[in-house]
């Protein structure tokens, strides 16, 4: 959820583990790009690279403006 009036450029990208806490297939996941406009909600959706995953992380970064596309 954006606490944010104005629009916002960002990713994410998830992080699988197995049972012992080891991150599976580091780096094979790609970030994925979201816009959220003022105050909105969204959710993402991702699907386990392996029956091994036990846990995961999702991790969100703004886009900085000058790689914007228009």
């Amino acid at each position: 959820t954006s606490q944010f009036k104005k629009s916002l450029q960002l990713q994410y990208q998830f992080q699988w583990f197995d049972k012992e806490g080891f991150a599976i297939e580091i780096g094979k996941t790609p970030w994925k790009s979201i816009e959220l406009h003022g105050m909105q909600t969204a959710s993402v959706k991702g699907l386990a690279p392996s029956t091994e995953v036990t846990t995961f992380s999702v991790y969100v970064r703004k886009v900085p403006e000058k790689f914007f596309k228009f």
